[in-house]
């Protein structure tokens, strides 16, 4: 089963320096980090986020 994990740069609440190792070690996958994003990333990045998914997806 495919898995995505991303965050924003800014997220205080799932920072990537506590869920780049956490998403590594519990689901064998890397962290994806949108720059110029907080918490909330399918309302601040939409786009990136639909772009991320498709990379994935086609992947």
């Amino acid at each position: 089963m495919p898995c995505l994990v991303a965050t924003g740069r800014y997220d205080v609440f799932l920072p990537p320096r506590r869920v780049g190792p956490a998403a590594q070690r519990h689901l064998g996958t890397r962290l994806h980090v949108l720059d110029g994003s907080g918490h909330l990333l399918l309302d601040e990045a939409p786009d990136e986020i639909v772009a991320l998914v498709g990379r994935a997806l086609a992947a």
